[in-house]
């Protein structure tokens, strides 16, 4: 048997190769945080649907420790300088257990320890400072802090 419309069968198979390749991207979810104005990133991390990716964009210096354990974030800095303090020296400041987070020139000071991860495959840290942390503070900081 011929085939009376070829051009008809071709863009039902680009169709369906578009389909299975992934060639439809979720829409990324952006939410801008601006900590000198008292928003947090803890809030930010429930926005949006949870299926989909989620971009938060930092200003200023945030206060706070941060559990990320939703697929498919990505923390960035939204101005320059912008910082993620853990205000308590014996806990971390970003603990990682979700996959494919990414975190972008910001500031890590404070806690324990700056970024840690525990299962979370495909985490980058990409121009990130981590600095002033209690886990490598010195025996005279450390003291202070107790």
């Amino acid at each position: 048997m011929k085939a009376r419309h070829p051009f008809v069968l071709a863009i039902a198979a680009l169709a369906l190769f578009a389909f299975n390749s992934g060639a439809r991207a979720e829409p990324t979810k952006t939410v801008a945080v601006d900590c000198s104005a008292g928003e947090t990133i803890a809030k930010a991390l429930t926005l949006g649907d949870e299926r989909k990716p989620l971009l938060v964009q930092i200003s200023g210096t945030c206060s706070e420790h941060l559990l990320i354990d939703r697929n498919d974030v990505t923390l960035a800095a939204g101005a320059p300088g912008a910082t993620i303090t853990g205000p308590d020296p014996a806990i971390d400041v970003i603990k990682v257990t979700a996959s494919r987070v990414a975190i972008e020139g910001l500031t890590v000071t404070g806690g324990r320890n700056g970024i840690t991860a525990d299962g979370a495959p495909g985490l980058i840290v990409r121009n990130a400072t981590v600095q002033a942390l209690g886990a490598t503070a010195s025996p005279t900081r450390a003291a202070q802090a107790a």
